[in-house]
């Protein structure tokens, strides 16, 4: 859902006019359904349900003209806000730490207001990484173990999916973030689905932990233990070092070094946690 919406974000103003039509007429269809669906159950509902269709048909091409650049501003960033909560991830964050719906509303009124329409897809982008991840983060180092084991296991089969789908967010999956621009596939798109979940369940346990954080081991001492990790599964060390520099690698190649660093994760099991805590404890 965030891929599309952002997506949506960064198209032309002509475009864009009348996609905020569907998307204000698609809300509107929405949430009118249940009424409708009475309707329809009822003797006489095909007129009145007539009637209904009639009014958000009018109601959207009302708004789809000169009016856009004002829609945009005054309503679109609550619809964005909504829609991307309909995501589990941004839910659960959306959830634990209410003043985030308020950060993010403000932050596309901002970018709608003031963005040009070929800067919308990297602000768009901003607000994620400003606004959200900094949440998940927190929660993540306050997480209970066993939440980041789930996390580390259910993210296997996440990765492979991502290897087949976008090797470059596959690679940047633990360190360096998606590309500036993905480009939202179905395959992605179920891939980032899956993600979600699993982000919110870290976010869930967070909620119900104390709230500390657990005193890792040193960077050093994490390193030696990867190092260990890696020579027992017949992995080359070498692979820990390609990990700070991903970036500089071909995608498919970057992927295959984060699918080796998460396996070690899960051999590591119980050690895991406090691995991934020491990585990113500020």
């Amino acid at each position: 859902m965030n891929a599309i919406i952002i997506w949506l974000l960064s198209l032309p103003e002509i475009v864009l006019s009348g996609l905020v039509a569907a998307v204000v007429g698609g809300v509107a269809g929405a949430l009118s359904w249940p009424l409708r669906r009475s309707l329809d159950s009822g003797t006489g509902g095909g007129g009145a349900t007539n009637l209904i269709v009639a009014f958000f048909v009018v109601f959207v091409i009302s708004i789809s003209g000169a009016a856009t650049s004002a829609i945009r501003r005054a309503y679109l960033p609550d619809v964005v806000v909504e829609m991307i909560s309909e995501d589990p991830f941004t839910a659960a964050v959306l959830a634990r730490h209410p003043e985030s719906r308020e950060r993010l509303r403000l932050a596309f009124s901002e970018i709608l207001a003031t963005a040009a329409p070929d800067e919308i897809m990297a602000r768009s982008r901003g607000v994620g990484e400003e606004i959200i991840a900094p949440y998940f983060l927190k929660d993540f180092l306050r997480a209970p173990d066993e939440a980041i084991v789930s996390y580390v296991r259910g993210s296997a089969p996440v990765l492979a999916d991502l290897a087949a789908a976008s090797p470059a967010i596959c690679a940047g999956y633990y360190f360096i973030g998606p590309p500036a621009e993905p480009r939202p596939t179905p395959d992605l798109l179920a891939a980032f689905a899956r993600l979600s979940g699993l982000k919110a369940e870290i976010v869930k346990a967070a909620a119900r932990g104390d709230g500390t954080v657990p005193e890792p081991p040193s960077p050093e001492a994490a390193y030696g233990i990867l190092t260990r990790a890696y020579e027992a599964a017949g992995r080359d060390p070498a692979g820990l070092e390609a990990l700070g520099m991903l970036d500089q690698l071909p995608p498919a190649e970057g992927c295959g070094w984060t699918i080796a660093f998460n396996d070690t994760l899960v051999a590591l099991g119980p050690e895991a946690p406090d691995i991934l805590r020491s990585l990113f404890l500020p």
